[in-house]
């Protein structure tokens, strides 16, 4: 019976990360938005969260005896590597978009899917290869805004840009790796130490040093960062719980899916909530990302098959 279930169970959690991790980029883009003057404040405090969340977790989760060294090590990889690509996508960002940028990270689910073939003997038949680009595409549409002079993609931060995707696929490989010795927690403790070293080195800086320390003082803004955090946290271990549970380039892919619910989002706050979030959503634009939902849709459900 369990073998029947197996597959339900890391595809329900991929999906469950997706949802969780769309409703960070809505509140992430909320205190972007409105409650932070310089993006680099907004990484640095949320960065110096994730240490102090990261340290307590693995305070009351330690890491279990008997666990070797080096699987230790490749989580300590995993969450530099993450952070590394991260910070590519920071300096590209300076002179492109954030639609754009997004739209182009999302793409990291096909070099995970080559390196899960090649490192860690995953096989994937024509039908997966297909439904893994059908649901990236999918995503990678949903996420892309056209600018006024026409251009998409190819920019001249493109290829910073893709760096970042590949580093964030290497990231999810080296976490596999990891969870067969840790625990989700204990990755979970130590991807979020090492995520920070990278924050800091790039946002450390006396004026965003000086606005996260007014922002602390304010509770109500402040709330909205324990808020995301916390949010964030949860998608991350459900993330890696995922990951333990079945073949990461199956479950990178349908976590890809954010965009999906990033745009369901903020069709609901559109309606109910229309001050929350600043989003056109014109016929020619709800076209454009209903044929990217259909491809998410129609590749997700082909890996759900699986």
């Amino acid at each position: 019976m369990s073998v029947i279930f197996q597959p339900v169970d890391w595809a329900t959690l991929a999906i469950v990360s997706a949802a969780l991790f769309g409703t960070v980029s809505i509140v992430d883009k909320f205190i972007i938005e409105r409650q932070v003057q310089d993006v680099r404040t907004f990484i640095l405090i949320i960065g110096i969260q994730a240490w102090i969340l990261g340290l307590i977790i693995l305070l009351n989760q330690p890491i279990e005896t008997g666990t070797s060294f080096g699987s230790v090590m490749l989580a300590i990889a995993a969450g530099l590597t993450e952070s590394g690509g991260l910070i590519l996508m920071f300096y590209a960002l300076r002179t492109d978009e954030v639609s754009r940028a997004v739209s182009v990270t999302q793409t990291f689910p096909i070099f995970v899917a080559i390196l899960a073939v090649l490192f860690l003997n995953e096989t994937l038949g024509t039908l997966e290869w297909m439904a893994i680009v059908v649901t990236v595409l999918g995503a990678v549409i949903l996420s892309t805004r056209r600018t006024s002079e026409g251009n998409l993609l190819l920019t001249r931060s493109f290829l910073l840009l893709i760096l970042a995707s590949v580093a964030m696929a290497l990231s999810r490989i080296l976490a596999k790796e990891a969870l067969t010795e840790l625990s989700s927690w204990n990755m979970l403790g130590i991807f979020l130490i090492s995520l920070t070293p990278g924050f800091l080195v790039v946002c450390c800086r006396r004026t965003t040093i000086r606005e996260a320390y007014q922002i602390v003082k304010r509770p109500i803004t402040f709330s909205f960062f324990i808020g995301d955090s916390a949010i964030a946290i949860g998608a991350l271990w459900v993330q890696f719980a995922a990951f333990a549970a079945g073949p990461v380039s199956l479950v990178s892919a349908l976590v890809a899916t954010r965009p999906f619910f990033i745009f369901m989002y903020t069709i609901l706050l559109s309606q109910f909530m229309p001050r929350f979030l600043s989003e056109p959503l014109n016929p020619r634009i709800l076209v454009v990302k209903f044929l990217a939902i259909a491809m998410i849709v129609g590749g997700s459900s082909r890996i759900l098959m699986n």
